[in-house]
């Protein structure tokens, strides 16, 4: 992004994980000092945690684990890793190996993926997860039909390690009534400036994407880029003027 705009004020929009992704663009720019007009979230994937909820060393295992099935899940999924790190330890040396440890990926993943109760279960995902690493470490491409699945696991894996700060500017943010990804509280903790929030009469987190559905949004959207527009021109060439200054309430129902 830098490369084709060097200097701010810029205007930042993502859509599910993309709306977390952009989030953090937002603050790195802000911590250099670069200024973020508008900061648009499209049913936004909420953080796993805060950073005022970070703990370090042997607390943080106990607090984050402390109820049994948790902990039996993770000392398992901690097994399976120590499994596969040898495994492909094993497989990358020069050491002869038996057929029996010569492993068809691919076949793996299809037989997995026949016991349906398995592969939606944590385990199951996990360990899916896993062979999908190794299918791609092997140099083949993931399958057409396994690629959602392995995919979403990433960005839940990676949402689990990532403790956003607060920002100082305004977000604003479009969620569906039903089966939402938005955590109201936590966004409005993370917004130092404040959240302005739309709620719309949609079912699902993929219903804002269908054809039929970009009504619900796309003039707010378009209203607010109108808005950080003239913000830009008044702030071009004032780093790290006018965070979030393109919000209003004529763009947005609270």
């Amino acid at each position: 992004m830098k490369t084709v705009q060097p200097e701010g004020p810029y205007l930042l929009g993502g859509y599910s994980i993309g709306g977390l992704i952009v989030f953090e663009m937002a603050q790195q720019l802000y911590r250099i000092g670069d200024s973020v007009s508008l900061l648009f979230l499209l049913e936004p994937i909420s953080p796993g945690k805060l950073s005022s909820e970070k703990s370090v060393g042997m607390f943080s295992f106990f607090t984050n684990h402390w109820h049994r099935d948790s902990l039996k899940r993770l000392l398992f999924w901690k097994l399976v890793e120590v499994w596969f790190g040898l495994f492909r330890s094993l497989r990358n040396s020069k050491m002869p190996l038996p057929s029996s440890l010569k492993v068809d990926y691919i076949k793996t993943l299809h037989r997995l993926s026949r016991y349906k109760r398995f592969a939606r279960s944590f385990m199951g995902r996990r360990i899916m997860y896993k062979v999908n690493q190794a299918v791609l470490e092997s140099g083949l491409s993931v399958p057409y039909e396994f690629r959602l699945g392995y995919v979403s696991t990433l960005y839940r894996v990676a949402n689990r390690k990532y403790f956003p700060d607060t920002y100082p500017g305004r977000i604003i943010i479009y969620k569906t009534k039903e089966r939402s990804t938005v955590d109201i509280v936590k966004w409005k903790i993370l917004a130092k400036g404040g959240a302005e929030i739309k709620e719309m009469e949609l079912g699902g987190h993929l219903d804002l994407i269908a054809s039929t559905s970009e009504w619900a949004w796309i003039g707010g959207l378009k209203c607010n880029l109108k808005k950080a527009q003239s913000v830009v021109r008044q702030v071009q060439g004032n780093v790290g003027d006018g965070v979030g200054r393109a919000f209003g309430s004529d763009c947005i129902n609270i």
